[in-house]
């Protein structure tokens, strides 16, 4: 029984006298986090608060955090949320701040209260049911019909025409000041979602009237946005500098802050991210820069009037074969004429043509300056529905690098880039079939590549091939039948040769040449040799085909799934270059 008494009193002496108070700190948190609780809800983790709350309030360190914690005690629970709200929802809610970020704006502080939003109306969040937010729209992206932008120089103003019709979709908006043009969606979308998620990290009280000129939130040097629901103003502010922290070339983007003042008052607020690059962009900035509103899928004819002659496309726009539904286009007429027409010239030009965004606007009254009087270049395009959009090509601006351009039956002028500012002065031959053998699958019989002198042959005897020069070598099948397969399909320059010298070409004496054995059933065989001259300009080979005038200039990563030496056949080696 002694010896019980003893073992209880000894886990008496353990567990209850040594166990330690809590200092005035642990206590002032304690109460702190009720206070939390009572006020604004239940915290996260209470523990984690608690330990965070205790190592700010024994820090020597003279934060804005430490005074809130330390004014606790002379503020009764109410005052101090009122007062230091942002900084009880850091302490109780968000993580620690970042090593050298302890300057406003620079941490990890917690946005301030929906409740002390400046525009309650902008923090539309979608409901909590999957169901309900599958569907649903922000008041900001689909009631929002109208944004001012007032800047020092000039006042934008933009305008809703046509409501959305799908989740994400704005609707259609026009530019109606300085000028009266249809207004860029891409651009509004962004300005809206911007707008939508700005975050308010907290109140500037650093910043006072004093210092609204030197942070661009004055009347007169500030960005003013005014956004609208009809005719009632939904958020009414001034868009004043970004701010960065000063230590780091390049600090994280959650760092970084943009003060705003509600307008007509002294209140300012900083907000996560930048604004300014949004509201600094200028009037054409905001013009729809998109020329053509056809879809490559929807057209049905394409005519070409160049300054070297003409020619007329069509397609079926219900071909619905993956290979053929975008190179499916034939020839009408041709002059002068085309024996063959190159799928991949015309799909890279309709890809250029549906895709067009003009580079600039131009403001000018003199057609003659522009050369849309008489214009280079012609281009008819033709929807399913017969609708015919004409694109005009003027003069080229060597100086801007682009050529002017017009709409038939629209007044914009603008400038258009590559490819199009050198479209005019492209030969109709430009568009011919740059093949440099036509032979489908399974119609290859031989292959014989000559290259420094050595010379290696291939002969396929039904399904297998084998190398028959120099015998008794091995190589590498996959790689054979990789070449095989771009000799079948894809074997084709990317561009006529425009010096076709011997000196330049060095074709008269080739490096190399492919010899290629084609078998079509009814047709007798035929033997299509390749010759390889000397590289060009920018890295790529001037090729020609025995027998045909033309000189093409081929990519070099096209030449070298072909071109290769005994050695470059064998299992392991791979020439650089090469894919």
């Amino acid at each position: 029984m002694r010896w019980a008494l003893v073992v209880v009193g000894t886990l008496g002496v353990l567990f209850g006298g040594c166990k330690k108070k809590k200092d005035a700190c642990a206590k002032k948190c304690q109460r702190l986090l009720a206070c939390y609780e009572e006020t604004r809800g239940a915290v996260k983790d209470d523990k984690a608060a608690q330990r965070r709350c205790v190592r700010i309030c024994n820090a020597s360190s003279k934060s804005r955090y430490k005074k809130a914690v330390d004014s606790f005690g002379k503020l009764s629970c109410l005052e101090f949320m009122r007062r230091h709200r942002a900084e009880a929802r850091f302490l109780m809610e968000a993580r620690p701040p970042r090593a050298g970020a302890s300057g406003p704006g620079q941490g990890q502080a917690a946005a301030i209260d929906p409740a002390e939003h400046p525009f309650p109306l902008l923090r539309a969040r979608p409901p909590s049911d999957p169901k309900k937010r599958r569907g649903w729209l922000s008041p900001v992206q689909k009631d929002v019909d109208k944004v001012i932008i007032t800047r020092p120089d000039q006042t934008i103003v933009l305008e809703r025409t046509r409501p959305g019709v799908r989740v994400g979709d704005v609707g259609e908006w026009r530019l109606t000041k300085p000028t009266d043009a249809l207004a860029d969606r891409f651009a509004v979308r962004n300005l809206l979602n911007r707008l939508e998620r700005m975050v308010i990290r907290e109140r500037a009280r650093d910043v006072s009237p004093g210092q609204f000129a030197r942070h661009g939130l004055d009347d007169r040097r500030g960005i003013r946005c005014q956004v609208f629901i009809g005719d009632k103003v939904i958020a009414d502010m001034i868009v004043g500098r970004a701010e960065r922290p000063r230590k780091g070339k390049r600090p994280p983007r959650r760092s970084i802050t943009t003060l705003i003042r509600k307008w007509g008052t002294s209140d300012v607020y900083r907000v996560t991210g930048s604004l300014t690059y949004i509201f600094k962009r200028s009037a054409s900035g905001w013009r729809d820069a998109s020329v053509v509103h056809v879809r490559r899928e929807d057209m049905a004819g394409l005519s070409l009037t160049l300054s070297t002659g003409k020619l007329v496309l069509k397609r079926d726009p219900a071909e619905t074969s993956p290979r053929r539904r975008f190179s499916n286009w034939e020839i009408v007429s041709s002059k002068p004429p085309l024996p063959s027409l190159d799928q991949s010239s015309i799909t890279r030009l309709v890809s250029v043509l549906t895709r067009l965004r003009a580079s600039s606007f131009v403001n000018t009254d003199k057609v003659e300056d522009t050369g849309l009087a008489s214009p280079r270049a012609t281009i008819e395009i033709t929807d399913k529905d017969g609708k015919v959009t004409t694109l005009l090509v003027g003069r080229k601006d060597h100086k801007r690098r682009a050529a002017f351009a017009q709409l038939k039956g629209d007044k914009r002028v603008f400038l258009v880039r590559h490819p199009l500012d050198e479209l005019p002065d492209q030969p109709i031959s430009h568009f011919r079939d740059k093949k440099l053998l036509d032979a489908r699958a399974g119609e290859l019989t031989s292959l014989t590549v000559e290259k420094g002198g050595q010379r290696v042959r291939f002969e396929r005897s039904g399904r297998v091939w084998k190398m028959v020069e120099p015998a008794g070598r091995t190589f590498d099948r996959n790689r054979l039948m990789g070449s095989v397969r771009m000799l079948e399909g894809r074997f084709s320059a990317y561009k006529f040769a425009s010096k076709t010298d011997d000196a330049t070409t060095g074709l008269s004496t080739p490096s190399g040449r492919i010899k290629v054995t084609v078998a079509r059933a009814g047709k007798p065989e035929r033997t299509v040799e390749v010759l390889i001259g000397r590289q060009g300009a920018r890295g790529d080979v001037y090729v020609q085909v025995k027998g045909q005038p033309q000189v093409y200039l081929v990519r070099r990563w096209v030449l070298n799934r072909v071109f290769r030496g005994p050695e470059e056949w064998s299992r392991g080696t791979r020439r650089r270059g090469a894919r």
